[in-house]
C-alpha cells in the first residue's frame, strides 16, 4: 500500500477539523493518492443539512462536544478560518501531531512553479488575470486557493503554472515557497479574526520571505517599507513614473501606468483603452497582474486578456435593468474600502445596500463616498447597525437612510423605493457570514429576491 508521508513522517489516519471547499479538496486528492487511509472529520458544530453528503468521505466524525475527544491522528488539516493557537488544539499539539491545511499541502508538493498572490483589495482579480494572461497555446495556469478553488486536487495536475491567491487566514500559519509573490496592498481588514493590525500585516509577509523573486507595489507605503528591506525583483506603481520608482527601490524591473499606456522598463505593454471594463481599479488590477507575469505572458495575450475580461463575478456586475431600474450585483466587497472603490467607478449615484457581519473595522471612512455617490442609503446587519449613528451623525449626508434588520427585507425596500432611471446595487462592506456561507450565495440571494419581484 502507499504511504503518504509528511514531513518525513509515516501518517496513518489524517484529520479534519471544519467541514469547506478547502477540506474537500484534500479529502479528494487523499481518497484518489491514498485511497486506504482513514479520514476523521472534527466540528465543533453540527453538521448542516445541506452538507451531510459530504461526510461520506470520513471514517469518523465527532461533533460538537466531542470534537475534540479520542485523538489518534497523526495530522490535522485545518480549515483556513481556524486559529491554530486555540486552546482546544492543545492535546493535538501535546500528542504530536502535525497542523497543516490545503495550501501547505498544495506547496510542499506541487511540482508546477507557483505564483503567489495576497493582498487587501484586488488579490483575487489580479490572481485571475494572472492565470488569463499565463494561458496560451499549450501553456495552462490555473487560479486556486481563496479565490474558491480548493487547491490539493491540483497537486498532480497536467497545468503549467498556477496563480495561488492566499489570505492573512492561511499566511498566518506558513511560508510559501514561490516563483514569484505579490502584495497588491496592506490595510487594515479581518481584524475581528486577528489579534492586531500588525499580525495581519505579518503574515501577509509572510509570502514574501522564500519567494524566488517579489513584486512590491510602491502605491502602497507598508508594501514601499517592505521593499526596501527585502529584495525587489519588480516594482509597480500607478501613481508614481518610472523615474520616481527608481528613486524609491532598487529593481530590475519597474512597471508603471504613464497617461493610457502600462509600460516595463519603458516598452509599452498594454493600452489601458484596450481594457473592456475600464476603471481605476481595474487599471490597477491589470498592473498588477502584468508585473506577477512579466516576462510568462506575451503582449498578444495580455491584449487578449483585457479584451475578454469581464470582471469577477459579484464585482459591480449587472443582473439586469427591470423597469428601468439597474441593479448591480458587488456583494465581493467585503471591506469598507471596496465599497468605495465600487461606489466612485459608477457613473452616477446609487441606492446602495450596506451590511453583514462586522470585521472591526473603521466603516467610518464610508461617510464622504456616501454622501457624495448614495441617492438613498440601506443598512442591514451587524454593520448597518454600527453605521447607523455616524450617518444621523453626519449633516453633509443629504440623502435618506433607513436601518432594517434583515437581507431580505433590506433589499426589497431598495427595489421598492428605487424609480425609472435609478441603480440599485448590493456592496455590503462586509462580510457575509452573519447570514450566508459566503459572498457568493448572499449574491445569489440578492438575484433571487430581485428576480422574484419582477418574476424573470
Amino acid at each position: 500500500m502507499r504511504k503518504f508521508v509528511y514531513d518525513g513522517r509515516d501518517i496513518g489516519c489524517a484529520g479534519f477539523l471544519g467541514l469547506g471547499q478547502s477540506t474537500i479538496g484534500i479529502c479528494e486528492y487523499l481518497k484518489k493518492k491514498y485511497p486506504r487511509l482513514p479520514l476523521i472529520l472534527r466540528s465543533d458544530r453540527e453538521i448542516n443539512p445541506d452538507v451531510q453528503g459530504r461526510v461520506n468521505l470520513f471514517d469518523e466524525i465527532y461533533c460538537g462536544e466531542s470534537a475534540f475527544s479520542n485523538i489518534h491522528e497523526d495530522i490535522i488539516f485545518t480549515s483556513p478560518s481556524v486559529r491554530r493557537d486555540r486552546r482546544e488544539l492543545d492535546p493535538f499539539r501535546r500528542s504530536g501531531v502535525v497542523f497543516s491545511s490545503d495550501a501547505e499541502l498544495f506547496f510542499r508538493f506541487a511540482e508546477m512553479p507557483i505564483f503567489s498572490v495576497s493582498g487587501s483589495d484586488g488579490k483575487s482579480t489580479t490572481a485571475t488575470l494572472a492565470a488569463m494572461m499565463m494561458t496560451e497555446g499549450n501553456r495552462s495556469a490555473a487560479a486556486l486557493g481563496n479565490i474558491g478553488v480548493a487547491m490539493a486536487p491540483y497537486i498532480n495536475s497536467s497545468v503549467t503554472a498556477a496563480v495561488a491567491e492566499l489570505s492573512s487566514f492561511q499566511l498566518m500559519n506558513f511560508e510559501p515557497t514561490s516563483r514569484r509573490a505579490i502584495i497588491t496592498n496592506i490595510s487594515p481588514n479581518h481584524l475581528d479574526w486577528h489579534t492586531s493590525f500588525d499580525e495581519y500585516t505579518e503574515a501577509k509577509k509572510n509570502i514574501m520571505k522564500r519567494a524566488s523573486e517579489r513584486v512590491f507595489n510602491l502605491d502602497c507605503p507598508i508594501c514601499r517599507e517592505l521593499a526596501a528591506e527585502l529584495k525587489a525583483d519588480i516594482a509597480y506603481s500607478t501613481t508614481l513614473s518610472e523615474t520616481d520608482m527608481r528613486k524609491a527601490v532598487r529593481a530590475d524591473c519597474y512597471i508603471c501606468l504613464q497617461g493610457t499606456k502600462i509600460r516595463a522598463n519603458g516598452v509599452e505593454i498594454l493600452d489601458t483603452g484596450a481594457i473592456k471594463r475600464a476603471s481605476r481599479h481595474n487599471f490597477i488590477n491589470f498592473t498588477a497582474a502584468i508585473a506577477l507575469t512579466y516576462g510568462y505572458a506575451s503582449r498578444s495575450r495580455i491584449y487578449e486578456v483585457a479584451n475578454e475580461f469581464s470582471g469577477l463575478g459579484s464585482r459591480c456586475e449587472s443582473i439586469g435593468t427591470f423597469d428601468g431600474v439597474e441593479y448591480i450585483d458587488s456583494s465581493i466587497d467585503s471591506t469598507p474600502r471596496r465599497t468605495v472603490t465600487t461606489l466612485l467607478s459608477l457613473p452616477s449615484s446609487a441606492i446602495v445596500i450596506i451590511g453583514g457581519r462586522s470585521k472591526r473595522l473603521d466603516y467610518s471612512e464610508l461617510i464622504p463616498t456616501l454622501c457624495d455617490k448614495a441617492k438613498a442609503v440601506v443598512l442591514t446587519g451587524e454593520v448597518g447597525e454600527e453605521l447607523l449613528p455616524m450617518l444621523k451623525s453626519t449633516r453633509e449626508l443629504e440623502v435618506p437612510y433607513i436601518y432594517i434588520a434583515d437581507f431580505d427585507g433590506a433589499v426589497k425596500y431598495a427595489a421598492k423605493i428605487a424609480k425609472s432611471g435609478d441603480t440599485v446595487i448590493l456592496s455590503p462592506a462586509s462580510t457575509s457570514f452573519d447570514c450566508f456561507k459566503n459572498y457568493r450565495e448572499r449574491a445569489e440571494r440578492f438575484k433571487h429576491i430581485i428576480y422574484t419581484i419582477y418574476k424573470k
